[in-house]
């Protein structure tokens, strides 16, 4: 996807319902390699790219890090 970021989502979901937990924007190549287009769209100078893989398994170990529990894990991709 060339036209702009997407998201990669941690969200949490019980008989109760479900709450977003965690975000990060998931960036082409095309973008991170372009150091204009992320400073126009107010992306942090240090942004490297990254797959939404690893990007998921941050938001999960930051998550894990804060205590909230979890009996498995899904995921999903576009």
């Amino acid at each position: 996807m060339d036209h702009g970021p997407i998201g990669v989502l941690l969200s949490q979901a019980s008989p109760l319902g479900q709450v977003l937990l965690d975000r990060d924007r998931y960036l082409p190549q095309a973008w991170t390699n372009d150091r204009e287009r992320c400073r126009q769209a107010s992306i942090p100078e240090g942004r490297r790219f990254a797959t939404k893989p690893p990007l998921a398994q941050q938001r999960l170990a930051r998550a894990f890090a804060a205590g909230v529990p979890a009996q498995g894990v899904t995921g999903a991709s576009v």
